[in-house]
């Protein structure tokens, strides 16, 4: 397609109206074509699904979901704000529990004991790599040699 696509036929296009042989052909274009690309993507904008959803979806939803499951919905719509608050409260206890038995049990300490060990004087893996293939390569050789 040496020519710029039409509006109609880049509407088709969208619609997947035409067959698939020209289908592809008006790709390869857009591919090429920035003039009709734009006019593709102007295409794209103005066009709608030709299916919607109702204003009332939700609602009807909602509703025949408290049909299905009527004790979730009676749990949620009876939960106080004092039901919440107990419950963070307990989350909170809980977690602090937990820290302080973590602390007193010494895994804090083990771990920045770890970190003690990795910050040694002890030369990065990197190079100890480096310096075992620089001897295994011949150079290294003639250095311990000559000493």
């Amino acid at each position: 397609m040496s020519n710029h696509v039409e509006w109609e036929v880049l509407q088709q296009y969208v619609k997947e109206q035409l067959p698939e042989e020209q289908q592809l052909k008006i790709e390869d274009h857009l591919s090429d074509c920035d003039v009709c690309f734009h006019q593709y993507m102007d295409v794209i904008d103005e066009w709608s699904v030709p299916f919607s959803v109702s204003d009332s979806f939700t609602d009807e939803t909602m509703e025949k979901l408290a049909i299905v499951q009527p004790n979730q919905m009676k749990n949620k719509a009876n939960a106080s704000s004092r039901d919440v608050h107990r419950k963070t409260l307990a989350h909170y206890f809980l977690a602090a529990g937990l820290t302080v038995l973590l602390m007193f049990s010494g895994v804090f300490d083990m771990l920045f004991s770890l970190d003690d060990q990795i910050e040694a004087d002890d030369p990065p893996i990197s190079e100890k790599i480096l310096e075992a293939n620089y001897l295994n390569t011949g150079n290294g050789k003639e250095e311990q040699g000559n000493e």
